[in-house]
């Protein structure tokens, strides 16, 4: 299992690439703990970020073994208010 500087790694190569693939989709991340992080589109991205984030996180997820959970709710979300769409990976318990 991927420790937190190891995951910072992945968090910032995913975020890279996605941003070199399509040139629009900017994600960041805010750590809660040593063992969950947020991660949440930035106001400049564009495209979806519902399906976006979520396939971000799935694959930091695959590379990390860290857990994908959702903390904005789908249904709930404005996606023209400026406000991000987050989603959280937590490492899993034993």
């Amino acid at each position: 299992m991927k420790d937190r500087d190891a995951v910072e790694q992945e968090l910032k190569y995913v975020s890279q690439l996605a941003m070199n693939l399509t040139g629009f989709i900017n994600v960041s991340w805010e750590w809660q703990n040593d063992e969950d992080v947020i991660m949440f589109d930035e106001p400049d991205s564009e495209g979806c970020p519902i399906h976006d984030n979520f396939e971000l996180a799935e694959l930091v997820s695959r590379l990390t073994g860290w857990v994908v959970y959702p903390v904005t709710k789908e249904e709930d979300y404005e996606p023209y208010s400026n406000k991000p769409f987050k989603v959280g990976l937590r490492k899993p318990k034993n």
